[in-house]
């Protein structure tokens, strides 16, 4: 199984602006590999990172772009936790 994403974009937002009240981190991605791997390469994907029920549906669909944002959402998360910040 290969998966990659690209870093697009990693800003460091210093400190209080209009959106946050406290330092942030901007970090864009290129997930294009996520939506077009195979379904069972999609679904070990999400057991490694702890998405449980996926259904990743076909590659580059609707359904693959909600499975890849949850999937995302659920690695920054535990990214998060373990560097101990929210």
């Amino acid at each position: 199984m290969t998966t990659g994403a690209a870093l697009v974009e990693l800003r460091m937002l210093d400190g209080p602006n209009l959106y946050f009240p406290r330092a942030a981190v901007k970090l864009t991605l290129d997930v294009g590999t996520l939506l077009d791997l195979d379904e069972s390469d999609a679904r070990a994907l999400a057991r490694q990172v702890g998405v449980r029920n996926a259904r990743p549906g076909a590659a580059g669909s609707g359904q693959r772009q909600r499975f890849a944002a949850r999937v995302v959402a659920r690695l920054v998360r535990r990214i998060a936790a373990e560097a101990g910040t929210t």
